[in-house]
Parts: structure tokens; sequence; C-alpha cells
């Protein structure tokens, strides 16, 4: 039979230690084996490898291979093996689960099981597809894309993961990189990445990385798991960094379960470094799931998003405590509160509707600290269930219920407070409270205030009164925080915490309890600035101040009648009296008043009243109030006007799009029209209508547009003024090689550009003393203009001098353009080179051509490396090299002879 998988054999270079080895796979179709000559592929790579050759096997096949038995089991001791798509594949490469369903044996696509330092094992490029579920009823099995079982330095990167049970599944692996990978949808039962580490590996130190992949389907459905990682404690000198991920529409995002309980009773933290940090959330139902967590885990600058047409999310963060830790503890501590507690786990932010925001299960004797937080309207509250130790204090929490506690057994008598009576006096807080704890000995505990609102949200931090018992009644007396103003009639919102004590009294803060601060007595109400009739609509000069008898102005034409109403300002304490005083001789009494002034004029307008029942409100018997009334002759004078248009940021004699236009109406007159007087309404012929003497407006497409300005003045007919504008594109472009602005998408980014530094000794990394600068100018974020300042981190080790660092910035929605500056701030020379802008959720190719010969010299990969390729004098290929972590490396060499006769 003749076999239908083409396999190229090349070697070349010769270095000291290994050689580089490479294969192509170039069939579909299974063949006369049991998984055709893949089969025998991977076999003779495990020798070469084992041999301490470097093995690249290259997948150039019409689509996915179909696998229907399992693959030989990858072990190697020595050397490394890479599984890579050809860079001119034209299709997606990898494996795909043809077998039978029904069978029990086939398992795992690609299986790397016991390969020892310093051997490696990559996967680049590849799809895995369709390694679902064996089900015979009763027995199920999930099959796995990839297995990793007792290894060392593997690598995935890049790779697809469709429609599988499980993805990729880990045992005991060390030094572990999953890097931009797409895992997506497969059914209720998938699992993402699923990672366990119970009984460790001897290798230290040991790193592992988990960053810029996303997990899960961008369609609605929510189901399954993203990320699980179990008994994650139990690598001694680990690293793991579960960074800039992406988990949408899944059951649940990252559950990370911490089992080291079952089998050991430390005392201490090891020696381990846990990171989940500024990964994004996006309609989750259970967002992270943190089991027996400890004090030195790093949660930061995580987004729990929703998106807004779904509502399938319940808790944001969870953190369980079943297996009963004695050490496990969590805290969440803003920068800003109220307390000066030091911040950990700062920056990660909630949006949109969940039921909890953080939910605590069951008791952490070590106990959970939560300071600081601000949730957004909908963002849910911070819930027990079954538990205590934890203290919840300063939190803004917009939500009806802001602390929901179910204790069950054993809430150590932390129960809500009960408040008899409240008062303001002098600004400062009073209230009668009563705890109702049943054990007063050695506790020291808080009572905590809030300003609340009608729907029970936590809001401003009042302050907190501290006692020395969970039981027993206290007049507390609270000045609140700079800036927090209280009123009387203000809904307040409180809290009891306890401390706790040594003799098994536990720690925690119970759930809110709500009292409002009495009313004001009535005396005088605040006239509203319009208050009367017959005025023609100015703004005041000056602002009147509504606790002062400040001037209010306005303004009547000559033979108006002016009316003024108080019938609807009541109080609940006796009835307000009025005398009116306006100013030309004429006075009445009475809720309301009429007037028609005479002759042209300034008059003074003065109300004095007065409530016999409350005397004494303001320090005086009566009060007044006076309005300054300009009274004119004319309201219909002889109006000149004009439009004028305003575009300082286009070129002389144009009106570009995008840009800012400024329309108003000049006005003359002698008589009323003074340029604050009367009302101009604008109609723009694209149906935008406007209000105002000056309109802002920003034109969405090009063409002629035609803008009627109407200036209506009281008595008169309205003027009309018309303006025609072309609107059109303005592109400065000033050098040959320059593209034309553009508008980003909003979203997350990443660059990386690489670095050489001119230092005076050899090093393995930089120092990195570079600054990255991103301004952003958006068109609807206020302030219009925002710069984030932040600095890159290494993404490569230092190859031929170079290293690749790399960063993340958000563009906002509306934004026009944004700037990366890249900032030197160290003593030496820094070289910038290959610098790379593409969004967060996205690949990039970039390709070099010799501007003379017009050849292809270089490209540059996903990664930012580079592929050389050199050329002879005739022209012929002769040479391509790869850039490589560990190195430049020569991948393919020829030389073509012409015997001369």
């Amino acid at each position: 039979m003749i076999r239908s998988l083409i396999v190229l054999f090349c070697l070349i270079g010769f270095a000291a230690h290994s050689t580089a080895i490479d294969y192509t796979v170039t069939t579909t179709t299974v063949g006369t084996m049991a998984t055709g000559e893949l089969d025998d592929v991977i076999t003779i790579a495990i020798s070469d490898a084992n041999a301490g050759n470097d093995v690249t096997v290259y997948f150039d096949a019409s689509g996915l291979i179909q696998i229907t038995t399992s693959l030989p089991y990858i072990t190697i001791t020595a050397g490394s093996i890479t599984f890579d798509k050809l860079l001119t594949a034209s299709s997606p490469q990898g494996i795909q689960f043809a077998g039978t369903a029904s069978d029990p044996t086939f398992l795992y696509g690609f299986a790397v099981i016991d390969n020892d330092a310093p051997s490696s094992v990559t996967f680049k490029n590849l799809t895995v597809s369709d390694f679902l579920d064996y089900f015979s009823s009763p027995t199920f099995i999930p099959r796995e894309g990839i297995r990793l079982g007792g290894t060392k330095n593997v690598e995935i990167d890049h790779c697809t993961f469709e429609n599988n049970s499980v993805s990729v599944v880990l045992m005991t692996a060390s030094n572990f990189k999953f890097t931009y990978n797409s895992v997506k949808y497969a059914g209720n039962n998938f699992l993402g990445l699923y990672y366990d580490n119970t009984g460790g590996l001897p290798i230290q130190p040991n790193v592992v990385e988990i960053k810029n992949n996303i997990f899960g389907d961008l369609s609605s459905a929510v189901a399954g798991n993203g990320l699980t990682l179990i008994n994650m404690i139990d690598l001694d000198e680990t690293t793991l960094n579960v960074e800039n991920n992406q988990f949408k529409n899944l059951s649940i995002g990252l559950a990370c379960s911490n089992q080291h309980f079952l089998y050991y009773s430390p005392t201490t933290d090891p020696l381990f470094t846990f990171s989940i940090k500024d990964n994004n959330f996006d309609n989750i139902h259970d967002g992270m799931i943190l089991s027996s967590p400890l004090r030195h885990w790093k949660v930061e600058d995580n987004d729990f998003v929703n998106t807004p047409t779904t509502s399938d999310r319940e808790f944001d963060i969870w953190l369980d405590n079943s297996m009963g830790g004695e050490i496990c503890g969590l805290d969440f501590i803003e920068t800003s509160n109220p307390f000066a507690f030091t911040p950990v786990n700062t920056g990660n932010t909630f949006s949109n509707t969940t039921v909890e925001a953080i939910h605590i299960q069951e008791d952490f004797e070590a106990g959970i600290n939560i300071a600081g937080l601000d949730l957004g309207v909908g963002c849910g509250r911070i819930g027990y269930h079954h538990g205590k130790y934890a203290i919840i204090r300063g939190n803004k929490i917009r939500d009806t219920q802001p602390i929901s506690l179910n204790y069950g057994v054993g809430n150590g008598g932390i129960l809500a407070p009960t408040i008899s009576s409240s008062s303001l006096s002098g600004g400062n807080l009073n209230a009668e409270i009563s705890l109702p704890g049943s054990i007063s000995s050695d506790i020291v505990s808080f009572i905590d205030f809030y300003k609340s609102n009608s729907s029970g949200h936590l809001l401003d931090f009042i302050g907190t009164y501290g006692v020395f018992s969970i039981s027993g009644t206290y007049s507390a007396a609270v000045t609140p925080l700079m800036g927090v103003i209280l009123s009387d009639g203000d809904r307040i919102a409180c809290t009891v915490t306890s401390m706790g004590n040594a003799g098994g009294v536990p720690r925690g803060t119970s759930e809110v309890v709500y009292f409002t601060l009495p009313p004001p007595p009535c005396c005088y109400p605040d006239f509203p600035q319009y208050a009367g009739s017959g005025f023609v609509k100015c703004p005041p000069p000056i602002p009147p101040d509504p606790d002062k008898a400040d001037a209010v102005y306005g303004t009547l034409c000559l033979g108006t009648q002016f009316s003024f109403n108080m019938s609807g300002y009541t109080c609940s304490t006796g009835t307000l009296t009025y005398d009116w005083d306006f100013g030309d001789g004429y006075t009445t009494t009475g809720s309301s008043a009429s007037h028609t002034y005479a002759s042209v004029g300034t008059y003074t307008l003065t109300i004095t009243y007065d409530n016999p029942s409350a005397p004494d409100c303001y320090g005086e018997d009566v009060a007044t109030k006076e309005f300054i009334i300009t009274v004119v002759e004319s309201c219909c004078p002889s109006v000149t006007s004009g439009i004028i248009v305003d575009d300082n940021d286009s070129p002389e004699g144009k009106h570009c799009l995008g840009n800012q236009l400024v329309f108003n109406l000049t006005k003359t007159s002698s008589c009323l029209f003074n340029g604050h007087l009367g009302e101009v309404h604008w109609t723009f012929s694209d149906g935008h209508t406007a209000t105002g003497d000056d309109i802002e407006y920003t034109f969405a497409t090009t063409g002629v547009y035609t803008i009627q300005a109407s200036l209506t003045l009281p008595g008169c007919s309205p003027y009309t003024y018309t303006l025609s504008v072309t609107i059109e594109e303005c592109f400065e472009i000033t050098c040959l090689d320059c593209i034309p602005t553009f508008a980003p998408d909003a979203g997350k980014y990443v660059f990386s550009v690489w670095v050489r530094e001119d230092v005076p000794a050899a090093v393995t990394t930089y120092d990195h003393k570079i600054e990255a600068s991103v301004t952003t100018d958006c068109s609807t974020c206020s302030p219009n203009t925002s710069t984030t300042t932040f600095i890159p981190v290494a993404a490569s080790p230092i190859i031929d001098g170079w290293q690749k660092v790399e960063g993340t910035f958000v563009v906002p929605v509306g934004t026009n353009s944004f700037k990366v500056t890249l900032d030197n701030r160290s003593e030496n020379d820094v070289y910038f080179d290959d610098i790379r802008i593409h969004p967060f959720n996205s690949t990039s190719k970039t390709y070099v051509y010799d501007p003379i010969t017009l050849r292809l010299s270089a490209e540059l990969d996903e990664n930012n490396y580079a592929t050389f390729y050199e050329y002879d004098e005739e022209g012929a290929l002769v040479r391509v090299k790869k850039e490589t972590e560990r190195g430049i490396k020569t991948i393919k060499e020829a030389r073509n002879n012409i015997q001369k006769k």
C-alpha cells in the first residue's frame, strides 16, 4: 500500500550539543497503522529528541488530521519537540477526534507523559477539536484534547480548542505556559484548562503562566467552565500567574480549589506566589471561585462585567472554605478606604447586574476583610452563607440588601442593632442604639454609619462609634468625615462589627438597619428663581443664594401684567403670611399678587413673609426676599442678526468631517435684544435640533447642510435666519508613506516592541527603564483627553542583544485617536524596533521587503518574532533563519552547484 503521508526530513546546522530536525505532515487520512503515518512521525520525533535534538513537526495538510485511536505518549528526557502549523499552510492545522464515540479506551489526543527536565514540548498554532464525552450508562468519561501528566517545560501557544469535553488537562505539571489560546464552548460539561497539581513535582523553582487566553464562546449561551486549578498550593517555590485572560459566557470562569488541607496541616504559608490579575469576566454565572484561599494570594485589577442583554450571573467572586483550612482567608481592601487600612487586592471592578459581587461560604478563621469597595448600581451585594469571621466596613454598596447574611448555627451574637432615636445637632449625628448580642466580655466592636437612600444603598461612610461589647445600649455621637454633609430628614444605614476575642467570640459584621433623621421645623420656604409669570427668560448675572434675601433679576415689557402665586408653598406647622411691595408705591397682601407697571424703569419687589407659629426660625421675626425687575418699553425692537460658525480645527475655508462646529447668532438692538434675552431655536437639515445662543455640533457624514436659527421674543413674530455649510473629508498627509487618521475601535489593545539597551556588562534581562504613556482623544468622554502611564514588562529573554517587552492599554468608546509615547528613563542609550499595536483579541503578521530587489527579507509572526530570508547573487533563496527564545537559528539551508563544462 502506498502511504498518503509525505514526511520531509532535513538536518540543518551543526550545533555543539543539538541538531535541529524538521518533519512535515501533509495528509488528513488514516494510513496502514493505527493512526496513519502521524503515529510514525511522533515515534521518530521522540527518539530524535531523546538523542538530544530539537525536533519540529510541521502540519501542512488540507485540513485537520482525523484521529481514530490514541496517539503515542510523548515521553522525553532530553532535547525538545515542537508541534507547529507551517507558516504557508492555508487552512487550520491540528487534530480532530474521528474515532468511535463508544470507545472507552480512546480518551486523549496529544498526551505528554512524564517528560523530564531539561526536555521541553511545545504546541503552537494548532487546532484541537471534537474530543467529546464517552458515555455509556452508567459510565461517563470526558475525553481530553491534550493531556499532560507529570510534565515539565510544556508550552501551549496560539492554539484553538473547539467542542472538546476537556480541552487541556494537567496532572502534576511544572514550568508550564498557556498563552494566547482560544478555548471555545463545548457543552455543559465543558472544561477549558484543568490543572490538578496534587503531590507537586520536585523541579524548582517552578513558573506557571496562563496569560492572554480566551475561555468561552462569544455567543450568548452560558455553559461550561473556563479554567480550573486544583491543589496549586502543593508547589513549593512556585510562581503561578493567571493574567490578561478573557472569560466569556461560561458557568464558571475560574475555579481554584486549594485541597492542600486534605493532605497536610501547615502552620505557615508555603513559598508560593499566586497572582490572578487583569482578567475580564463577561457574563459568567460564577465569575471566580476561590476555595480555601490564603492571604498571600493576589487578586487584582480584574473586571467583572455583564452583557446588557443577559442577566445569568450569580456571584462575581465566591470565597469558599468548605474544606476548613484554619489559615485560610483573603482581603479586598481598596486604597481609598476610610480607615487607612493597608490596601491589598485592589483595582477589581464590578459592572451591571449580579446577585452578589462577593459571596463568602463557610467560616474563615483567618478572617476576611472587605473595605473601601465602590460597587455600582446593580453590581450586587456582599453575602455570607453559613459563615462568620468576615468584616465588611466602609464600602459603597448600591443594592437593596447591601449585606446579606445566612449564618446558620453559631453566629456569635453579632446581630443587627436597634435604633430607638436619632437627631442632628451642629452637623453631628446622635443616635440611641441597642446591641442585642448575648456576649459582652473582652470584645472590641464598632458601630458604623452610612448615608443611604430610599433603595437602602450604602453610600458615603459617615463615621464609627467604638464600644467594648456586642450587647447593651449606647448613646453614639459621631462627627461626619470631611466632605460628608448631613441634613435633617436624611436616611442613615447602620451596621455593627465585632473584632472578636480570645475566648472564642467570632468576629464579623451584622446586616444593615436603617433610620431616618427627623425632618427640620417648617420656617420659611425658599422661593424659586422664577416663581412669577410675565418675566422674559434671562439668566441672572449673579445666581441667588437660596438661604439669603439676595436679589433675583427679571425683565418685563411695558404693559405686561406680572403675577406671583405662593399658595403652593405650605408649612407643616402654622400658616405663612405675605406682604407685597412692588417698588412703585403699589402694595398688597395675600398668597398671590398681580401688578402692571405704568412706566419703564428699574423696580425692587419686596416680599415679606412670616410664620407666627414658628418664630425666630432664622434669628428674626420675619424674612424678606427681593426681586430686581426691569421694565422695558418695547419687546419687538428692530433687530439685525446673522449666523456665524466657528471651526478652529479645520483649514481656512473648510469644515472637516469629525470636527466640532460652534454656531451662534450675532444680535444688535437698541432695546430688549441684548444677547441675553430671547430664545434661539436651531434646526439642522440632518434632523438635529437645539436651543440656546451658542450650539456645538459634529456632523456624522459629509455633505451640504442647511442650518436655520429662529429667534423668539415675547409678543413678537419669530426672526428666522439660515446658513449653508459644506462638510468634507480633510486628510492632511505630510509624507508619502503616511496613512490618514483613523478612529480605533474601543477595547483592550496590546503593544509590543523590541528593546536594546547599551549596558556596560552582559545581563540576562534589561532593567527596562522605559515608560510608555498612551494618550486617547475621545469625543464622548469626560475629559476628552486622558493619559495612561505604565511600564511594559519583559516578554522574552535577550536574543542577540534585543529583548521583547509587552504592555496593554484600553481605548474607551468614542475615541478618535490615540498616541503611544516610549520614553527612555535610564542613563544608557535605548533602541526600539518592530513596534506593533493590535487589539487584545487578535493576532498580527508583518512582512519586510528589500527596497532595491523587492524580495521578501523577513516575516514577523503573531508573537513579533522574525524569520529572515537570505539570497545569493542570482536571487535564489539559500538560507532561512528564525528568531527563537534560544537565539536565531538556521532552519533551512540550500546550495546550488552547476558543473562547469
